[in-house]
């Protein structure tokens, strides 16, 4: 829906009908960036990998403050799995909320155009950036356990997929 379509609709539909429309449009695309980010969580988990916005320093040195350090990043990043988990389950529900009521209000036909193309913008490019994002983890990781003559150890080194 471009602009002139936005405006048709809104104008063919009313202002209430047009909002609610622009509000699952929204709510799609969030739960889509949700989903990619859920994904990114997962996969930095199981690879063992710490993304930055989580990374934890400390001014304590020694083997068993790096274990401390580890264990409190994999606990935080299973947080922030939580919870995302948490908020795609809420915006599903508003967004099934939307649904339920356009449906009721708009003719077959332009319902069924609305639901195309709230669809098609679910499908972002996050999952582009998010194998970019990974890679570029792996490749900081190597890249400071080359400088510490520490072994690399990357379980796998695989795009993220569907």
């Amino acid at each position: 829906m471009n602009e002139n379509i936005h405006f048709n609709f809104k104008f063919n539909n009313g202002q209430n009908c047009f909002s609610q429309v622009r509000s699952l449009e929204r709510t799609s695309r969030k739960i889509a960036s949700y989903r990619n980010h859920l994904r990114f969580s997962l996969r930095c988990l199981k690879e063992r990998v710490t993304p930055p916005s989580i990374r934890l320093r400390s001014n304590v040195f020694g083997e068993r403050a790096e274990k401390i350090l580890e264990l409190a990043e994999k606990k935080l990043l299973n947080k922030g799995v939580h919870q995302v988990h948490f908020t795609i389950i809420k915006l599903k529900r508003k967004q099934d909320r939307l649904s339920t009521n356009l449906s009721s209000l708009l003719p077959d036909e332009t319902w069924d155009r609305v639901k195309l193309f709230t669809e098609a913008g679910q499908l972002s490019q996050h999952r582009i950036r998010n194998n970019a994002k990974l890679t570029n983890l792996h490749g900081c990781l190597q890249l400071i356990n080359n400088r510490m003559g520490l072994p690399v150890h990357l379980s796998s080194l695989k795009p993220l997929n569907g």
